[in-house]
């Protein structure tokens, strides 16, 4: 089987609240759970917790290696599915641009991790909120997981720090596998290129891209790599963020035609479709193409 598969049917789940869900689930949620960003995968434990524990390594496995051994394990607890089901809602309705709705599966799933007791689950949770907002270029302090940071592994900090863009090269071991080269003492724009190119699904890359921009490394075959991969899935909150960035670096360079284009694009998106002129709408401010830093906002959007 691929890694792509759902975890459940690699895992055996048997129960029938998950696989009447699945029929509505997008298929892209399937590989954020493996591939995405590890709060999703296995810090979270939401549901699909680790089919072993032999050691911390195993916090950043494949899909594959997670997938051994699972065939005897038994049904997750009821909090577990709620909360999981939960967290995939919330992310969804977020990238559509439903603040309200995910605002309101959010805390419906942050009630069912608070059944637990247990505040380094809470504090994996805020994080992947966090991961949503840094994919989106929505640059703020993760109050969340600061609130909860005490309990948190370092693991769970450097990646706090990662989305941040304070990230060094001593924190990689404790970041998942895919974006260690963007905090290796060499990286450079071209090799974040690569390393995201590399990254095997569309929040992985928006997660990317967004720290490479932090850090200044941002090319515009970076910012193309994020516009891509967030118009694949349809996902219109960082669409529009990242073709306001992708637009910043047409009129730096003077290309009109490129300009006019993204210009098309976010009207298309916004549904007030334009042909030509200023941008109606400006997703960031503050953002300086040459440095490609992304000013830094406090407060939810």
């Amino acid at each position: 089987m691929t890694a792509s598969g759902g975890w459940s049917a690699r895992c055996g789940l048997a129960q029938a609240s998950n696989r009447k869900a699945a029929r509505f689930r997008p298929a892209w949620l399937g590989r954020v759970r493996f591939r995405l960003v590890w709060p999703l995968r296995a810090q979270l434990r939401l549901g699909w917790p680790r089919c072993q524990a032999e050691s911390a390594a195993l916090i950043w496995m494949t899909a594959a290696v997670l997938a051994t051994g699972c065939a005897n394990r038994p049904p997750a607890p009821e909090w577990q599915s709620n909360a999981k089901s939960g967290m995939e809602r919330a992310v969804a309705a977020y990238f559509v641009g439903n603040s309200r709705v995910e605002a309101q599966e959010f805390a419906l799933a942050r009630a069912e991790i608070a059944r637990t007791g247990r505040p380094a689950l809470a504090a994996r949770a805020e994080l992947l909120r966090c991961a949503s907002r840094v994919a989106s270029l929505v640059i703020e302090p993760c109050a969340g997981f600061d609130a909860l940071e005490s309990d948190a592994d370092p693991a769970e900090r450097a990646y706090v720090a990662f989305l941040a863009g304070r990230a060094n090269a001593q924190d990689a071991d404790r970041l998942p596998e895919q974006h260690r080269p963007l905090v290796a003492a060499a990286a450079s724009p071209s090799s974040d290129a690569v390393a995201i190119e590399r990254m095997p699904d569309p929040f992985s890359r928006l997660v990317g891209a967004a720290v490479s921009l932090q850090a200044g490394r941002a090319t515009p075959a970076i910012v193309a790599l994020a516009v891509d991969a967030a118009s694949a899935q349809g996902w219109r909150r960082p669409l529009l963020a990242w073709l306001e960035v992708q637009l910043r670096f047409a009129e730096r360079d003077n290309d009109r035609a490129a300009a006019e284009r993204i210009r098309r694009r976010i009207g298309l998106v916004q549904g007030t479709p334009i042909a030509g002129g200023p941008a109606p709408h400006r997703v960031l401010t503050g953002l300086t193409v040459e440095g490609a830093a992304i000013t830094r906002k406090e407060g939810h959007r």
